[in-house]
């Protein structure tokens, strides 16, 4: 973690933020926090926009596609 008195601020515009339209279709997702908005981003934050008439393709989140590391809680047996 980054001192407090080490951290710097940065201000992402909504005009920076572009749509990606191959990230997972047909959803629009936008990504505000990445490597092309913040210099060595260690966090990933976007929108998503699901348009009139698109369907989401169904999907299962499991704890090793969610978790990474030390910070996933124990998993039980």
């Amino acid at each position: 973690m980054v001192p407090f008195d080490k951290q710097v601020v940065t201000v992402i515009r909504q005009q920076q933020v572009g749509t990606d339209l191959t990230y997972e279709p047909p959803l629009r997702v936008g990504f505000g926090i990445s490597d092309k908005t913040v210099d060595k981003a260690n966090a990933l934050m976007g929108r998503t926009i699901l348009v009139p008439g698109a369907h989401r393709t169904r999907r299962i989140i499991t704890p090793t596609t969610t978790c990474a590391g030390t910070s996933c809680p124990a998993k039980s047996g």
